[in-house]
């Protein structure tokens, strides 16, 4: 698993953890406030290259790879496979989600 940058790097408790930009957003729903990190990957953990919005860890180290889209969903997909290649744990016990949001 990578090591996340500080600065670009959450750790929340509430019901519902909410991301979003311009006009899409994803909402995650944490009932029992387990501990949640979020990763703001676009221009933070990742600033060159293509790269996903977001990345959710929960409680049990899942990944939530986030990409909140207006259109151009092939470039998306691009962009969550670039940052899944960069961050995801090696892990394969570890479980894999993955949001492309449209309005």
């Amino acid at each position: 698993m990578a090591i996340f940058k500080q600065a670009c790097t959450w750790e929340v408790t509430d019901k519902l953890l909410v991301v979003k930009e311009n006009k899409c957003k994803c909402v995650f729903s944490n009932p029992n406030q387990h501990l949640l990190t979020k990763i703001k990957v676009d221009g933070c953990q990742i600033t060159d290259g293509i790269r996903c919005d977001y990345l959710i860890l929960d409680h049990c180290h899942n990944e939530y790879f986030v990409e909140l889209k207006g259109k151009d969903l092939p470039h998306a997909v691009e962009q969550l496979e670039a940052s899944i290649q960069q961050l995801s744990a090696p892990n394969h016990t570890i479980k894999k989600g993955y949001y492309c949001i449209k309005p």
